[in-house]
């Protein structure tokens, strides 16, 4: 008798434990499914929201990135530069490129003004405002920043150089 009763408590003891294992196996099955189910539920809708912002983003920078303007080519001037003592000339031509086709009509209407702001710019500077990489920038950002108010407002996008030779 005393193996039957080792043998109904140790079967006594399994099904107590038994009970909470499979509790807690049901609980882990309900658990993983519901994180798989919100993952199969979500993936649409984050996949979506995604393809939305790339989207956004793309428009942002082709607008970043528009069509270039009309452009127009101003003929060359030579000015003399200021600088002291000795004669030095600079040699320039340019091209403007413009906002849009009135701002390139404004332009040609106003182009002697355009052309003489230019010429006493360029003749207020010295060798050392001409010379090197950022000098050549910010001659450029002043030059547009004073055909747009010449112009009266945005008008011009940006300068190129195309001819700049120093003498």
């Amino acid at each position: 008798m005393s193996e039957t009763n080792e043998e109904h408590e140790g079967k006594a003891g399994g099904s107590k434990q038994s009970p909470i294992i499979l509790i807690l196996l049901a609980v882990n099955l309900a658990a993983t499914g519901f994180v798989v189910f919100r993952q199969v539920k979500l993936r649409p809708v984050v996949e979506h929201a995604v393809k939305e912002a790339l989207k956004a983003q793309d428009e942002a920078q082709s607008t970043d990135k528009e069509k270039p303007g009309p452009i127009v080519a101003t003929d060359p001037m030579v000015v003399n530069l200021n600088e002291p003592g000795k004669p030095r000339y600079l040699k320039a031509s340019f091209e403007l490129e413009m906002e849009n086709e009135g701002s390139l009509k404004l332009f040609e209407e106003q182009k002697r003004h355009v052309r003489d702001e230019m010429l006493r710019y360029l003749s207020s500077l010295s060798v050392a405002d001409t010379a090197g990489e950022l000098a050549k920038a910010k001659l450029q950002e002043e030059l547009k920043k004073r055909l747009d108010k010449l112009l009266g407002g945005e008008k011009v996008r940006r300068v190129y150089f195309l001819e700049f030779v120093i003498q």
